[in-house]
C-alpha cells in the first residue's frame, strides 16, 4: 500500500469514528437531561409532601 492510500483509509477510518462518537454523544445527552428531568420532578413532588406535613407558624397571639 502507498502512503496516500494509507492515509487516506485512516481518515476515512477517524470519519467513521468521530460519526460514531457523535452518536453515543448525542444518545447519551438524551439520556441524561430524562435523568435529570426526571430527579428535578421527584424533588419537587417531594418538596411539596414535605411543605404539606409542615404545620403552618402560629404566633403567640393566634395559639391562644
Amino acid at each position: 500500500m502507498s502512503d496516500g492510500t494509507e492515509r487516506a483509509a485512516l481518515g476515512y477510518e477517524h470519519t467513521l469514528m468521530f460519526g460514531q462518537y457523535r452518536e453515543d454523544l448525542g444518545e447519551y445527552a438524551k439520556l441524561e437531561a430524562l435523568r435529570v428531568k426526571s430527579l428535578e420532578k421527584l424533588r419537587k413532588k417531594e418538596e411539596k409532601r414535605r411543605q404539606k406535613e409542615l404545620k403552618p407558624y402560629r404566633n403567640a397571639i393566634h395559639r391562644k
